[in-house]
Parts: C-alpha cells; structure tokens; sequence
C-alpha cells in the first residue's frame, strides 16, 4: 500500500515516547512519502492508498492494510483524521474511521490517550522477553528502549530516549535514564541519569547523578549524592557517598571519600583532573583544576591539592591544628 504524508507538522513540538508525532508514525510506517499537498498524492493503478498527517500517530502498516480490506468489502473508503485511505476510481462516500488506531490528535488534552496507547504497545513488546516489569501502571518506557534478559524494574521508573538495560540489571524505584546505556548486572537505586554509560556490575544510588558524558567503568560503586559529569571513570571506582566529580579522568581502582569536590570551573572556563589508578582520595578533599594525580599517590583528609602530586606519595595539605591554651571567650 502506498502511503503519503502531508509535510505540514502539527504539534511539532510535542514528545510522546521519547518521539515526535513524526517520529511515532515513523516507528510504526516504513515507507511513507511525503507530499506538500494532499493534490500531490498519486494513486495506484491497482490497490489502495493513504494520505495521512502526523496527528494520526497511531496509524501502523497492519491496520492500514486491514482497513482496505474492509472497504473493499463494504465498498467505502474512510476519512482518517483529516487524511484519507481509499482507491483509485472511488465514486462513494468517506465515513469516518473509529478505530483507536486512527485516533486524531486535536489538542494537547488528547496527549494522555496516545502516551496510554503506546505504553500498552511498549509494555506488550516486553511481555515475552523474560523481563520482570513490577507495576506497569507507574513505569513508563519509550518506544526506542532496549532490555536484557532477566532484567526487573520497579514501580515508578522512567526510562526514556534510547536507554539501553543490560541483562540481569536491577532498577530501583525513583529512577530516570535518559539515552543511558546500563551494563548487565547493574543495580541502580532512586537515581538519575542522561546520556551516560554504566559499566558492567556497578552499582548507583541512592539519589546519584550522572550527567551528561558520565563514563562509568564496570564494578563500580557510585553512592549516595555523587554526582558525575563529564568524566571517564575507571573499573571498580569506589565514590561511596557525597562527592563531585566533574570534567576528570579517573584510574582503576581508586577511591573517592566522602566529600570530596573537584573544582573543574575557575569562573571562566572548565579545567580538567587526572587522576591514576589505586590513588586514595581522603574525605573532604578538594582537587582544583587542573591538576594531576599519579598512581598510587594517598591524600589525607581535608586536603586542597592545587599541584600535582607524584607518584606513591602521601600528600598532607592542609592547615595545621593549633591549641590556644587559656583562652577567653569575648
């Protein structure tokens, strides 16, 4: 069947699963040739054709062709939205199109019915792939997601863009993945994340943020309010809890204590830290950009590192503790 599609783009703001109206027909049609004008379209010596707009997102090759099977048999031809399916030669009359799948998109209230719809495709698409999907009422999964093999996914999870769960990753509830590639055997807890890549057997969350060119290695452990940007982070990395890492490279096996803050931006421009493997990073550290650890090198609490530190070396820098004795409170 050929189908055409009037250029005019209604609603071309609009996202429904991760796509434009556009983009939702396009999932769903191959082949579909776009006109300027429904005068343009050119109909088949034999068989039926479609003109259709993108406020029609529903529409799937499918049901088209059943649909000209029932006006071959009833000897009608139906109005879909404001486009049409019909023949070449049809003298008769259009009637209207009441199937969900031919269901016009006027207004932004009509939004809800469409995300219900595909979400029921999407969650159909799953129902057979050895996937646990605890509460379908509360998840909502994008038409380009992929997921493993014995995968579970808790109530309350987003996952949108073209997200990508590993086989056996567990996703906890409170979670959003945006265009995030996860590993297998990932578990992420109430967190969030886009355009970032997991590696295999780490672990995220609770309350993580990776962002944007978040690298994060396999065995990993991102903990609770890390946050992660712009960085490569190596095999079994252990940021356990309360630290910023922006704009760094970090090496295998390294530690970042509680606390800890890389200082990427000096008020003009981003800077970057490169850190090397099995480096001890102790709580409450600063890193300020740019700067340089090599492997092996241990930082005591509280320190501010400003230089680069060599190789194997302990680095003390902060002030030293002082006793006043005898001291008055004014």
């Amino acid at each position: 069947m050929k189908i055409y599609r009037i250029k005019e783009e209604r609603f071309p703001h609009l996202t429904v699963a991760g796509r434009t109206l556009k983009g939702v027909q396009d999932y769903f049609l191959k082949d579909v040739t776009e006109i300027e004008k429904i005068e343009d379209a050119v109909a088949p010596a034999e068989g039926y054709y479609c003109v259709i707009y993108n406020d029609t997102p529903l529409l799937n090759e499918k049901f088209l062709e059943q649909l000209a099977e029932e006006c071959e048999a009833l000897k009608v031809s139906y109005n879909l939205g404001d486009g049409f399916i019909t023949k070449a030669g049809f003298a008769g009359g259009f009637k209207k199109c009441d199937h969900r799948y031919a269901f016009q998109l006027k207004s932004l209230a009509d939004v809800s019915f469409v995300s219900g719809r595909l979400k029921e495709y999407v969650l159909e698409k799953f129902a057979d792939r050895n996937v646990v999907i605890y509460d379908p009422a509360t998840t909502y999964i994008d038409l380009d997601v992929e997921i493993g093999e014995g995968a579970i996914i808790h109530p309350m999870v987003t996952l949108s863009g073209k997200t990508r769960i590993g086989k056996n990753a567990v996703i906890f509830s409170g979670t959003e993945l945006i265009d995030t590639e996860v590993g297998e055997n990932v578990d992420i807890r109430s967190s969030y994340a886009i355009e970032t890549k997991i590696g295999n057997n780490t672990t995220v969350g609770p309350f993580a943020c990776l962002r944007k060119g978040a690298n994060i290695g396999a065995y990993c452990r991102v903990g609770d309010f890390v946050e992660v940007k712009n960085s490569n982070i190596s095999d079994g990395v252990k940021m356990a809890h309360l630290a910023y890492v922006g704009d760094s490279d970090v090496g295998e096996n390294t530690n970042i204590g509680c606390g800890s803050v890389f200082a990427n931006y000096n008020g003009v421009s981003k800077q970057r830290c490169m850190v090397g493997s099995n480096v001890f990073i102790g709580a409450n550290t600063n890193l300020v950009a740019p700067v340089t650890v090599h492997n092996g090198a241990f930082i005591a609490a509280g320190s501010t590192i400003t230089k680069d530190i060599p190789e194997g070396n302990f680095c003390i820098a902060r002030s030293r503790q002082v006793f006043k004795e005898n001291w008055e409170r004014k």
